[in-house]
């Protein structure tokens, strides 16, 4: 990461080609951020990086999905996000989603996040299950 950035510049997470890059420009404009820095979303680690490094004062994600994946999967270090008082904004929430609307993504996030460490825990499982039978028939040579 370049040393020469100004402090407290916008974050952009979104593919800068994607499906929602115009949405995202065009909420950009609306809200006079049009010179934003922009990061691809598996790359929201570097925006935490900077964040804590202080040379970002606001993330804009295109909506709460990619911030909460990003929470989930511990990509982020969100507490110290709030604790430096970083603004989070969303593309797709017009000033604000409905009630229902935020606690369906929330819950289809967790779900998401549930899956991928089902997934974990099997392989893992697997993996020490492997041990342990190499490790008994060893013992018993």
């Amino acid at each position: 990461m370049s040393q020469d950035r100004k402090p407290a510049e916008v974050a952009v997470v979104c593919e800068k080609d994607g499906e929602r890059a115009e949405a995202m420009q065009t909420h950009l404009q609306s809200e006079d951020l049009a010179g934003a820095r922009w990061y691809r979303p598996p790359d929201v680690d570097d925006v935490d990086e900077a964040v804590r490094a202080g040379w970002v004062g606001h993330v804009v994600f295109s909506d709460l999905t990619g911030l909460l994946d990003a929470i989930w999967d511990e990509d982020i270090q969100f507490d110290r996000w709030l604790s430096a008082g970083v603004a989070v904004s969303f593309a797709d929430s017009a000033g604000g989603a409905s009630d229902t609307a935020t606690a369906t993504a929330v819950y289809k996030s967790w779900q998401r996040w549930q899956r991928r460490q089902k997934r974990r825990r099997l392989v893992a499982g697997a993996i020490l299950s492997a041990i342990v039978l190499v490790a008994g028939f060893v013992l018993t040579l």
